[in-house]
C-alpha cells in the first residue's frame, strides 16, 4: 500500500483537486441557492474580482508551464500567482459577500455559501496544479520507458514484445495485426452519432429530445424523428462508448507489453483527450470526448476486474440512470420551465435539472465503457466469438430492444410531448441502449466476417480515423447548418440529407487519406503529443 501511494500520490492529489473544483463549480446548483449564484455574479463585476480572475488564469498558466519545465521562473511564478489568488480570494469574497447578504437580509452563514464556491474551486485547481508537477516527471518517464511504441489504441493485444522488454521504434499497428472487428465497429459508431448530434448542430436544443420542439412540417419529418429516437438515441453513443472502453484497455496492454509504465502514459494520453474535448466544446456543446476524458481513470482503475464484475458495474449504472430519472420527474413542473431548453426552445434548465442531465450523461457512458470493457475481455467485441453467438446475440437485442424504445417513444407521443413525462419517457430508451448497442455490434461482426468488399474497406477506414470523422461532423455542421442556416429554415428532413452527405464524403475521404498516411490528421496531433516528439506521418 504504502508502494503504491509513493507512486501514485499524484493521481489521487489530482483525483481529490478535480473533484473539489467540480464541487465548487456545482455547489449553487446542488444548494438551489439563487444567493449564491448572485454573490459570484457580484464579485466578479468588482475590480479586484477581475484582478483574481486574472491571477487564477496566470496561475492555471504557471502550473502548466510548471508541469513541464524545471526553470526557476516557472517554479517562483506557480507560488507566487497561487499565494495571490487564493490570499485576495478569501480578504475580498469573504468582505463581498458580507455586503451582499446585507443588501439582501441574509445572515452570513448562507453568504459564506458564495465564498465557498470559490475558495473550494481554488482549492481543488492548486491540488491538481501540485499534482501536475509530478505527474510531468512520471508521464516523462513513461514515454522514455522502453523504446518503442504502444502500437496504437486498436492494436491487437499480445502482438508486442513482452513485458519490460525493449521495445523497436514508435511504429503504428501493421496491417496484419490490426483488429478489423474494432474498426467496422467503430466507423458504423462514428457515422451513427451523427444521426443525432446533426439534430443539435442545426436546431433548437431542444429538439435534440423533444421531438416535437423544432424541425416538424411534414409527415416526413415526424417518421425520421421517431425513427431517430427509437434506432439512434442513445444507441449509437453506447454503441461508441462501449468502444472507447475496450479501447483504453488494449491501448494499456500494448503500452505495457511494450514496457513502458502503461497508467502513467494512458492518463496523460486521456488527459490530452481532455484538452481536445475543452477545445470541441468551444465550438459546439454537445461534445462527448470530455466525458469519456473524465471516465478513463475509473476504466484503469477496474480494468483487471472480471467481465462478469465488469458487466454488472456498467448495468447498474444504467439502472441508476433510469431510476435517478424517475426521481427528478416529480419535480418537473407542468409547463416545463424548470426543464427549460432542455425540452422547449426559450432560456437554460434551473440548476437542479442541468445537474441532473450531467449525472445522467456520467452513469450513462461509465456503464457503456465497463460493458465495452467486459465484451473485450470475453472476445466479443473483437470478433472471437462463434457466427452462432453473435446471430442469437442479434435476436436478443432487438427483442429486448426495439419494444423498450419504441414503448419509451410511445409514452411520450401520448402525452403530447409533455414535460411531465420528458423523463419518465425516457427510461424505457435508457434500457434498451445495451440491447440495441449490442445486438449492432454483433450485426457488424457478422458482416465484418463476410468476404471484405470496397464498403468493408472505407467503414474500416473510417473507424480508423474515428477522431478526425468525429471532429469534422461538427466542423462541416456547425459551418453548414448553424451558420450558413437559421434554424427556423431546417426540418428534420434536410439534416437527414445533411447526414447522408457527410457519411458519403467521410466514406470517400477516409481510405485514400489512409492509403497515403499512418493516421487521420488529428489521430497524429494527438499521437504527436502523447509521446511528446513528432511521428512519421507518411506511409
Amino acid at each position: 500500500m504504502e508502494a503504491w501511494i509513493r507512486t501514485n500520490w499524484p493521481i489521487a492529489v489530482a483525483g481529490v483537486g478535480v473533484l473539489l473544483a467540480f464541487i465548487g463549480t456545482l455547489l449553487p446548483a446542488v444548494s438551489g441557492s439563487v444567493f449564491a449564484i448572485e454573490v459570484s455574479r457580484t464579485y466578479i463585476e468588482t475590480d479586484d474580482g477581475k484582478i483574481v480572475l486574472v491571477f487564477v488564469l496566470l496561475s492555471g498558466g504557471f502550473w502548466c508551464w510548471r508541469a513541464f519545465t524545471t526553470h526557476i521562473v516557472a517554479r517562483i511564478g506557480c507560488l507566487v500567482a497561487a499565494l495571490a489568488v487564493t490570499g485576495i480570494a478569501i480578504v475580498d469574497l469573504i468582505d463581498t459577500t458580507q455586503r451582499v447578504a446585507d443588501l439582501n437580509r441574509n445572515t452570513v452563514g448562507v453568504a459564506s455559501v458564495g465564498a465557498a464556491v470559490y475558495l473550494v474551486t481554488i482549492g481543488g485547481l492548486v491540488l491538481v496544479g501540485m499534482a501536475a508537477v509530478s505527474f510531468r516527471r512520471n508521464v516523462h518517464e513513461a514515454v522514455l520507458s522502453g523504446a518503442g511504441g504502444d502500437g496504437g489504441a486498436d492494436s491487437a493485444p499480445g502482438s508486442g514484445g513482452a513485458v519490460g522488454a525493449a521495445a523497436g521504434p514508435l511504429e503504428p499497428t501493421r496491417a496484419g495485426e490490426r483488429i478489423t472487428t474494432l474498426d467496422a465497429v467503430r466507423g458504423v459508431a462514428v457515422l451513427g452519432i451523427l444521426t443525432m448530434n446533426a439534430v443539435s448542430y442545426g436546431l433548437d436544443p431542444a429538439a435534440y429530445l423533444n421531438v416535437s420542439a423544432g424541425g416538424i412540417a411534414t409527415w416526413l419529418d415526424w417518421a425520421i424523428g421517431g425513427a431517430g429516437e427509437i434506432l439512434f438515441d442513445q444507441k449509437f453513443m453506447g454503441l461508441f462508448s462501449m468502444l472507447f472502453g475496450a479501447g483504453i484497455v488494449l491501448f494499456h496492454e500494448r503500452a505495457a507489453d511494450k514496457g513502458r509504465r502503461a497508467n502513467w502514459l494512458s492518463l496523460w494520453r486521456n488527459t490530452l483527450l481532455l484538452g481536445i474535448g475543452i477545445l470541441h466544446a468551444m465550438l459546439w456543446d454537445g461534445d462527448i470526448l470530455i466525458l469519456y476524458a473524465i471516465c478513463a481513470p475509473f476504466l484503469i482503475t477496474l480494468r483487471t476486474r472480471r467481465p462478469r464484475t465488469l458487466l454488472a458495474l456498467g448495468g447498474g449504472l444504467l439502472l441508476c440512470a433510469a431510476a435517478l430519472a424517475l426521481a427528478v420527474q416529480p419535480a418537473v413542473d407542468g409547463d416545463g420551465v424548470r426543464l427549460g431548453n432542455l425540452w422547449t426552445p426559450g432560456d437554460g434548465p434551473a440548476p437542479g435539472l442541468q445537474a441532473w442531465f450531467i449525472a445522467d450523461a456520467f452513469l450513462r457512458g461509465l456503464g457503456m465503457m465497463l460493458i465495452g470493457v467486459a465484451l473485450y475481455r470475453t472476445g466479443v467485441v473483437t470478433g472471437e466469438r462463434s457466427p452462432a453467438f453473435y446471430r442469437r446475440a442479434v435476436l436478443w437485442g432487438l427483442a429486448v430492444g426495439l419494444p423498450l424504445s419504441a414503448g419509451g417513444f410511445a409514452l411520450v407521443a401520448a402525452s403530447d410531448f409533455s414535460p411531465t413525462a420528458a423523463l419518465a419517457g425516457a427510461v424505457p430508451n435508457t434500457l434498451a441502449t445495451f440491447p440495441l448497442a449490442f445486438a449492432y455490434l454483433s450485426l457488424i461482426a457478422l458482416w465484418n466476417g463476410r468476404a471484405a468488399t470496397w464498403i468493408h474497406h472505407r467503414i474500416r477506414a473510417a473507424g480508423r480515423m474515428a477522431l478526425t470523422n468525429y471532429l469534422t461532423q461538427t466542423i462541416l455542421g456547425v459551418i453548414v447548418l448553424r451558420t450558413l442556416f437559421d434554424a427556423e429554415d431546417l426540418t428534420r428532413s434536410w439534416i437527414a440529407l445533411f447526414i447522408v452527405a457527410v457519411w458519403a464524403l467521410q466514406l470517400a475521404w477516409s481510405g485514400p487519406w489512409l492509403a497515403r498516411f499512418r493516421y487521420g490528421p488529428f489521430e497524429w496531433v494527438w499521437r504527436c503529443a502523447t509521446y511528446r516528439r513528432r511521428q512519421a506521418l507518411r506511409v
